[in-house]
């Protein structure tokens, strides 16, 4: 079974043994909870968590996926589609991806770095009965996002505000990160498709991506050491992010 917060101490291959992977990377839409924090941004005086938890995405969201579809499907050499288990993913997973034929894998690894209650998912079985399609075997039967244990670190990262869950330390995003990659790395597809977060891809590539914006890039080797810089992420966040710092 797997959770978001599962250690993986095992290195990854020397690149030298390793074949070249591919990664097809799509944000999801424009969710339910990036709306709500339009009017009240994170990091700003008085700013609270709007409750909103496993986001869906908004019409407009829906309609971004949609209009990928065919881009999508033109898509040659794509083997299998991974996907965040929070359902702005999996509703843009099902839209955007309909026409590619191929194995849809669900890996709490993927989930975006837990801000907000819009980052507690749903249950493995609510999921599989909701989307039948997908397989959430990597699921475990229980919380697979991110929780506190008692080896997390206790200081507050966040900005000032009020919110309704503990925020997931840095040290256990980047483990997770690393975890993904090795996970990644380990399938036996050379190009895979990825749909996920601002948070997870920034964290990857240090690209900064709109909702349905696809990028092409190599598997890295490693996250980026710098992912955990608040301020700079705010800074790079695209203009229709700027309400939240992970959607």
């Amino acid at each position: 079974e797997e959770r978001a917060t599962s250690p993986c101490c095992r290195s990854r291959r020397p690149r030298e043994m390793r074949r070249r992977k591919q990664l097809t990377l799509m944000r999801h839409g424009l969710s339910e909870v990036n709306v709500a924090l339009r009017g009240a941004p994170w990091g700003k005086a008085d700013f609270r968590d709007p409750g909103i938890r496993d986001a869906p995405l908004t019409a407009v969201g829906r309609a971004q996926a949609t209009a990928r579809r065919s881009e999508v499907a033109a898509m040659r050499g794509i083997e299998v589609v991974v996907t965040s288990p929070l359902t702005r993913c999996l509703e843009t997973t099902a839209l955007a991806f309909a026409d590619v034929r191929k194995p849809v894998v669900a890996t709490g690894l993927a989930a975006e770095r837990v801000y907000l209650t819009s980052e507690l998912g749903a249950t493995r079985a609510t999921l599989a009965e909701r989307y039948p399609a997908v397989d959430f075997s990597h699921l475990g039967e229980g919380p697979w996002w991110w929780t506190p244990s008692d080896d997390d670190e206790a200081s507050e990262w966040r900005p000032e505000g009020e919110y309704l869950c503990p925020g997931e330390p840095s040290e256990a995003f980047r483990s997770r990160m690393a975890a993904l990659l090795r996970w990644l790395d380990d399938r036996p597809e050379t190009h895979l498709a990825l749909v996920c977060h601002w948070g997870v891809i920034e964290a990857l590539t240090g690209l900064s991506v709109r909702n349905c914006e696809l990028r092409h890039v190599d598997l890295p080797e490693e996250p980026r050491s710098d992912i955990f810089n608040f301020d700079r992420q705010l800074e790079k966040r695209p203009i229709d992010d700027r309400a939240h710092g992970e959607d």
